[in-house]
């Protein structure tokens, strides 16, 4: 019996110290998975951008702030994602909680059918709170034509608009004028004229007309810009019916 136990000691211990080598090498080899994945879940984490934050606050054509603007936030592909209205400072509540990168803003007034003002790219910070002054640049009506309130019948009333382009591109634009008793389609009278207007200039257009009846009359103006890269017509200032002319007889 001691012989066996001589012989088998020796082997048992062999055995013995071989597990405890391989269990050593699998906890290591934990170890430096589970130290790895540490490393890979950190870098990850400090990969992932802090959300960003956005304030539009709108100016109008005389450098004020633009109130009851409606400006739309776009994502860089033009997917809407929210429409906020301008306070009394011209500006809007932030947009909270974006992903940092490039997105476009759109500001129309009045609402968002109304003209469109500006529109242009704006970049979000991670973890900030990015302020962009946005202007009004989109072709629209220096002044108001001096319209006369009343004339007679059989006369030719002449007047000439200026639009401004505040735009470094040309556009083409056509400006509408339309005068109608109850302001609904087909217009007792309109005139349409389209120019081409270079950047950062303007153009004056002339409009005559000659009333055959009498009545009281309401006059609206609208101003249509043609954007190259959309091959669309659209609106960028609007008088809408602010005019009332009374044409009488002689």
């Amino acid at each position: 019996m001691g012989l066996l136990l001589s012989w088998l000691s020796p082997r048992f211990i062999n055995w013995v110290n071989k597990l405890r080598r391989r269990y050593r090498w699998g906890l290591i080899g934990i170890a430096a998975i589970i130290t790895i994945l540490g490393a890979y879940n950190a870098y990850i984490i400090s990969n992932i951008e802090a959300p960003g934050h956005l304030i539009a606050c709108v100016r109008n054509t005389v450098d004020r702030p633009a109130r009851i603007a409606t400006v739309i936030l776009f994502t860089n592909d033009w997917q809407y994602i929210d429409a906020k209205v301008t306070d009394d400072s011209g500006c809007t509540e932030p947009w909270s909680d974006l992903k940092p990168g490039l997105y476009n803003l759109n500001v129309h007034s009045p609402g968002t059918d109304g003209a469109l003002w500006s529109s242009r790219p704006v970049s979000v910070s991670s973890g900030r709170v990015t302020t962009v002054m946005v202007k009004r640049y989109m072709p629209y009506i220096l002044q108001l034509p001096g319209i006369p309130s009343k004339a007679n019948v059989s006369s030719t009333l002449g007047f000439e608009l200026d639009v401004v382009n505040g735009s470094t591109d040309q556009f083409k634009v056509r400006v509408e004028v339309y005068i109608d008793k109850d302001k609904t389609e087909p217009w007792d009278w309109q005139q349409v004229l389209e120019k081409n207007i270079p950047g950062n200039a303007s153009q004056t257009y002339s409009f005559s007309y000659s009333p055959d009846r009498t009545g009281n009359y309401n006059v609206a103006l609208r101003v249509y810009t043609l954007f190259p890269w959309s091959s669309e017509w659209q609106l960028t200032d609007l008088v809408d019916w602010d005019y009332e002319l009374k044409i009488v007889n002689r």
